[in-house]
């Protein structure tokens, strides 16, 4: 792992090397998206369709009107799950969500997005 040096450098040079490396971090990845993703930081739930007493907890990263970006802790596989979110003054949602990627991101880390098919107001409570 190559380490940036920053310790008695000039702030402006400091500066300089945390913005190259930065550039560095996201020069591969490329926006495949559609529409532009919100910034949302919330804990949702997560099972299968069809059975939801198979529950996992995970993040929201990011939204979108068409989709949803999470990290959770186990690896997700592609298909349908519902996701249960919370809504504005409580109420709860279950968002049917197609997952169309999941990759590990660190050790026990997974990062995944979907894509949202239907929804159901008031049917996670």
């Amino acid at each position: 792992m190559r380490m940036l040096k920053l310790e008695g450098a000039p702030k402006s040079e400091a500066k300089l090397r945390v913005r190259m490396a930065l550039r560095e971090l996201v020069a591969d990845k490329r926006e495949q998206r559609r529409e532009r993703r919100i910034p949302y930081l919330d804990a949702v739930t997560i099972s299968p369709v069809g059975a939801p007493a198979q529950q996992h907890s995970a993040f929201v990263r990011d939204l979108a009107p068409s989709g949803i970006g999470l990290v959770h802790m186990m690896p997700l596989p592609l298909g349908e799950v519902v996701v249960a979110i919370r809504l504005p003054r409580g109420r709860m949602a279950a968002m049917v969500t197609q997952i169309v990627w999941c990759r590990q991101f660190a050790d026990g880390w997974f990062a995944s997005g979907g894509r949202f098919l239907d929804v159901r107001e008031g049917a996670a409570d």
